[in-house]
């Protein structure tokens, strides 16, 4: 398993490999962090096998959490869920609220 914890670290950009210390009490968070954030195949694949060897109620964190709404089941994607601020140019204009009654624009 050390093996695998310095294969995840040496195929990570520097900023995430830095954060990883195997002997860090939050390791299996930090390894989380990691796999929904990386895009590269390669280090989701080494982090799952990290948490299989790690046991099951390790590779249970990795699945992505279930929700329900109006009893219907929802698979939440951890990776879109990350707030991600997109700036828009007119974004620092303040808008005019546009009032309508009965379908018709008011002024």
């Amino acid at each position: 398993m050390v093996n695998l914890f310095f294969e995840i670290k040496r195929n990570l950009p520097p900023e995430l490999g830095d954060d990883l210390k195997i002997s860090s009490a939050d390791l299996s968070s930090a390894m989380i962090n990691v796999y929904w954030s990386s895009d590269d195949n390669m280090v989701r694949t080494l982090v799952e096998a990290f948490f299989r060897r790690a046991g099951d109620e390790w590779y249970v964190q990795l699945q992505p959490k279930k929700r329900y709404y109006r009893g219907v089941e929802i698979a939440e994607n951890r990776a879109h869920t990350q707030s991600k601020s997109i700036a828009r140019p007119d974004s620092d204009k303040p808008k005019a609220k546009k009032r309508f009654y009965r379908g018709a624009l008011v002024e």
